[in-house]
């Protein structure tokens, strides 16, 4: 085909077939990666959701565990507290009444001082 006036050659339709062909498998190209893409994000938010499940899950363990920890140091604290509060209380009984039989002793002993010289006397 000669080229006319307006005319298009056999030559330049080829090209332009060419261009159109690279043209369609350009763009089926990119429709396939734009799919894999796609493919890849989905993945990526699936094993996000399920990274975040599982973290949340291991949270909520820790946090149960601490409480058991938490409540398990209470109640040894409240037993050595109440232990150590007993042995306060036999403390003080025993000091009160150490103390009574130390005043007592003074009073007799106070006592028995003015009439130390017949007391003496008595036993010779």
């Amino acid at each position: 085909m000669q080229k006319t006036d307006g005319q298009v050659t056999q030559e330049k339709l080829i090209e332009m077939l060419i261009n159109v062909a690279q043209h369609s498998a350009t763009r089926e190209e990119l429709r396939e990666v734009r799919d894999e893409l796609k493919g890849d994000i989905n993945e990526l938010h699936t094993e996000i959701k399920s990274v975040r499940t599982e973290l949340k899950g291991d949270n909520d363990s820790l946090r149960t565990e601490l409480k058991a920890d938490n409540n398990l140091l209470r109640t040894e604290l409240k037993a050595e507290m109440n232990e150590l509060r007993s042995e306060l209380r036999g403390f003080r009984k025993e000091v009160k009444s150490q103390t009574y039989w130390i005043i007592g002793s003074l009073v007799t002993i106070l006592g028995i001082l003015p009439n130390l010289d017949k007391i003496i006397a008595y036993f010779k």
